[in-house]
């Protein structure tokens, strides 16, 4: 799923959750027969129901996010803040793995080189790199003279977007409508909504797996195999979590209230009259993820062992 595909069903999801969790505090509050609606209804018909409505998003707190990508397979411990737990733990796997079956010690200059000939590589390993195409300039293989070499892999996170959603909460009261202030529904049920805020800010969403696509379960499976034991245990342990869903917590924010004359603005602009609203925002990192692929294509390959 591409970054834009995730986005799409990230918010879809969040703004789904956001509905369902205002419908629980209602039911908490003993509230059964009304409604929480994502739109305008036609209030003739909808009787009391509540509508949380999004009005505004953007980026926060700035257009662009200034932090520069990490590369998970180096030693970044100081910059992963930010990064999921799984994919840093995928990257110091990978990078782990690496250490162990080209131990950078045998090296020139004691460092591991960025492209290691398939003859030396083990059986799993080496048959994943010889099925990939050739390609010099983006593939995982290159050839000098006669010897097929595989470049080391890089797997990248790319820090996303933080975007915050604003939203109206308002009720629609048949019994207000109808001259009965005692029976009345909206403001009791913004009150709970207003507690809520501060009791239960928060609800957890289930979103679709964010890979960078099929090479690195391949990846994954091939260098498991080759290195064994507890650590290859383990990287196929990763790899299934990460073609499963992922839990995510979002907060919901209180926002001060917006200054009269704007909404006012914002009510004239539905054409809707004056009425009570509770204002209310979710804030969450969208468009980044992991990146993987090959690392960086040497111009001179030195063999090692």
């Amino acid at each position: 799923m591409n970054p834009f595909a995730h986005t799409r069903a990230v918010m879809r999801l969040v703004h789904g959750q956001l509905v369902h969790w205002t419908r629980d505090l209602l039911l908490d509050a003993g509230v059964e027969g009304a409604g929480v609606f994502p739109s305008f209804q036609d209030e003739r018909t909808a009787g009391d129901h509540l509508v949380v409505m999004a009005y505004k998003m953007g980026p926060w707190p700035k257009l662009v996010e200034s932090d520069r990508p990490v590369n998970l397979v180096v030693r970044t411990e100081d910059r992963t803040a930010g990064v999921p737990r799984l994919w840093a733990a995928v990257g110091q796997g990978l990078r782990a793995a690496v250490e162990q079956l080209f131990d950078p010690a045998s090296a020139p200059g004691g460092r591991a080189m960025p492209a290691v000939p398939l003859a030396q590589m083990p059986a799993p390993l080496a048959a994943w790199y010889a099925a990939q195409p050739e390609d010099p300039e983006a593939g995982w293989t290159l050839r000098s003279g006669d010897a097929l070499y595989g470049r080391l892999p890089s797997l990248v996170w790319n820090r996303p977007l933080t975007v915050r959603t604003y939203y109206l909460v308002m009720a629609s009261d048949a019994a207000a409508r109808a001259g009965d202030p005692l029976d009345s529904f909206a403001v009791p049920a913004l009150g709970v909504i207003t507690v809520g805020l501060q009791l239960r800010r928060s609800f957890d969403v289930t979103l679709p797996p964010m890979n960078p696509g099929p090479q690195l379960f391949g990846y994954l499976g091939a260098i498991s195999e080759a290195v064994g034991g507890e650590l290859g245990a383990r990287l196929i342990s990763m790899r299934d979590e990460l073609s499963a869903p992922q839990v995510h917590r979002v907060t919901v924010v209180p926002v001060p209230d917006l200054p009269a004359d704007d909404f006012a603005t914002v009510m004239r602009s539905l054409n809707r009259p004056l009425q009570p609203a509770v204002h209310v925002a979710v804030q969450l990192g969208i468009g980044g993820g992991p990146s993987f692929g090959a690392g960086a294509a040497p111009q001179m390959v030195q063999s090692f062992g």
